[in-house]
């Protein structure tokens, strides 16, 4: 007999998680791994490979949304070593259940900011400006939008860049 209960949890996340999540992905995550060039299901599997730590978040026993970040020195090379030291590059692609769980998302989301700032002083990405929910949870966990690019990647869609500064006690 069930107890009618729905489970959620956050995990490590695994090779194939990339691949299932990928068919279900919310539009605007989507739109956010185009506007790199790339098709989603690469676009998630690049961001898993390129993770120095990556999480899987599951609602029900469904995975709903994959959370990591990777190091600025790793993924651009090319940047000058003093504008990449110590840099994380945050993200979090899903298919919008997790709001379905906001309390645990939310709770949980503030811990793995703190290991993610663990590993890196600074924390920086960018993000659709037309993806208000993504902005407003930034916002919440104590990202800043600090720039506005007008036609990010020329892709013609407006993104801000955000960052977090590890506050050192």
């Amino acid at each position: 007999m069930s107890s009618g209960k729905v489970t959620q949890y956050i995990d490590r996340a695994e090779r194939d998680h990339p691949a299932i999540l990928a068919g279900r992905l919310g539009a605007m995550d989507k739109l956010e791994i185009e506007v790199y060039g790339v098709d989603v299901a690469t676009g998630l599997e690049l961001s898993y490979k390129m993770s120095e730590k990556c999480w899987s978040g599951f609602y029900d026993g469904r995975l709903i949304v994959m959370i990591g970040v990777g190091s600025m020195a790793r993924l651009y090379p090319g940047v000058p070593e003093g504008e990449k030291a110590g840099v994380g590059i945050p993200w979090l692609l899903g298919t919008g259940e997790y709001r379905s769980c906001r309390k645990t998302f939310l709770r949980l989301s503030k811990v793995i900011k703190w290991e993610m700032h663990e590993m890196f002083p600074v924390l920086r990405n960018f993000v659709a400006v037309e993806n208000r929910q993504a902005v407003h949870w930034l916002k919440w966990l104590g990202f800043n939008m600090v720039q506005t690019y007008p036609d990010f990647n020329g892709s013609g869609r407006e993104f801000y860049l955000f960052e977090s500064i590890r506050k050192d006690e």
